[in-house]
């Protein structure tokens, strides 16, 4: 197999990824969305709106629906 290569997922990692991993992270993205919302008015005015939505909308969603599935963090 050559380097860069997509390797095939476990089955078994894969099914939990997707039953487990996936709406752990689905569950996180919504609360991470809520905090975001309540915080905004502090984090905007102290300039880190854009490092708390990174933190907190961001990268729950690139873990969710961007990674493939069964692959590890």
């Amino acid at each position: 197999m050559s380097i860069g290569a997509a390797q095939a997922a476990d089955p078994v990692v894969a099914g939990a990824d997707l039953l487990v991993a996936r709406p752990l992270g689905l569950a996180a993205t919504a609360v991470g969305t809520g905090i975001f919302i309540g915080t905004l008015p502090f984090t905007y005015v102290a300039g880190q709106h854009e490092e708390a939505a990174t933190t907190l909308i961001e990268a729950p969603v690139r873990y969710t629906f961007e990674r493939p599935l069964g692959e590890a963090i």
